[in-house]
């Protein structure tokens, strides 16, 4: 469903649970659990992604878009999540205002989500295609306390 700035993520369910309340029908699969409680205070229908394995529409929020309308996500916590209903879904619509414009992407360090089975070979991955496109820095491998197992 939605991924956006948490104000502007706001903004979006509180406007669509408006057209709930007229008698839009909709249910949505949401990418964090903060957009779930809030879903479920206004009214949105909500569906797990078993229950809805395929999607008509993913409407995100991007976190930088430059001039020739290119873009950056991933800058929230919920990547997995966002790519995972991305892909089931057969459209998406990326939100962004004049606050994400910049002139040159990359103002801020891009996380990547991955999971633990393969960690290396995806460092490796993403090694390789950073240095193909003339990329470098430094790769920082984020653990939290529930992934040490």
């Amino acid at each position: 469903m939605v991924s956006v700035p948490a104000r502007r993520r706001e903004e979006f369910v509180r406007l669509l649970a408006e057209k709930v309340a007229t008698g839009f029908r909709v249910e949505g699969v949401p990418t964090s659990e903060r957009t779930a409680r809030l879903c479920l205070e206004l009214g949105v229908p909500l569906k797990s992604l078993e229950e809805l394995p395929e999607l008509d529409l993913t409407i995100d929020g991007a976190d930088e878009v430059d001039p020739m309308l290119r873009l950056i996500k991933g800058g929230g916590g919920a990547l997995l999540r966002e790519k995972i209903v991305a892909c089931a879904s057969a459209r998406m619509i990326v939100i962004a205002d004049e606050t994400k414009v910049v002139e040159t992407l990359g103002a801020f360090k891009l996380p990547i989500e991955v999971n633990s089975f393969g960690l290396g070979s995806t460092r490796i991955a993403v090694e390789k295609l950073a240095a193909r496109h003339g990329l470098s820095g430094e790769i920082v491998v984020r653990f939290r306390a529930t992934d040490r197992s």
